[in-house]
């Protein structure tokens, strides 16, 4: 997975230094380092992203498109809110790439590419709720599907007539 930044350390290495133990490189101003593979998520990668160069921004980063949970590689934000930050966010991806590069070594480093063709997943994990994703039981009511959420099982969310 590419490199997640941090500032915490960034005083004390110079810019290009790596660390004695080879983890974590310091370019732009921040410190680089590679996230474990089982916890890596590219939608939470790039709201952090995000909020390193807007400030904490909640909510525009998703991990589905349409209700249709996108590739494990992409993620979905509105194009308003990418007008708003996408030029900061590539600039910042520019440096992560050089970090990667001078952490590993070569010339190849992950890359982001926005405005491509969405992918989905298919099969089961397609369905697969969110973390923190309302839970959502419906019941049939004659014409009518009522919608209930876990915090209120009495009080329907919304209701719906259907045909």
């Amino acid at each position: 997975p590419p490199l997640t930044p941090t500032r915490a350390e960034a005083e004390e290495m110079s810019s290009g230094d790596v660390s004695d133990s080879g983890d974590v490189v310091e370019m732009g101003g921040y410190c680089w380092q590679q996230p474990p593979w089982d916890e890596f998520s590219f939608p939470s990668y790039l709201d952090r992203m995000v909020a390193v160069c807007a400030g904490p921004v909640a909510g525009i980063v998703y991990d589905r498109l349409d209700g249709r949970r996108l590739a494990p590689y992409q993620a979905a934000v509105h194009t308003p809110h990418w007008r708003d930050v996408g030029e900061r966010v590539v600039e910042l991806f520019r440096i992560q790439q050089a970090a990667y590069r001078r952490l590993f070594g070569g010339k190849q480093a992950p890359k982001l590419v926005p405005g491509k063709a969405p992918s989905f997943v298919q099969g089961p994990e397609a369905f697969k709720m969110s973390p923190g994703h309302l839970e959502l039981r419906i019941a049939q009511r004659n014409t009518f599907l009522e919608v209930f959420g876990d915090d209120s099982p009495r009080r329907p969310v919304f209701a719906a007539e259907y045909p």
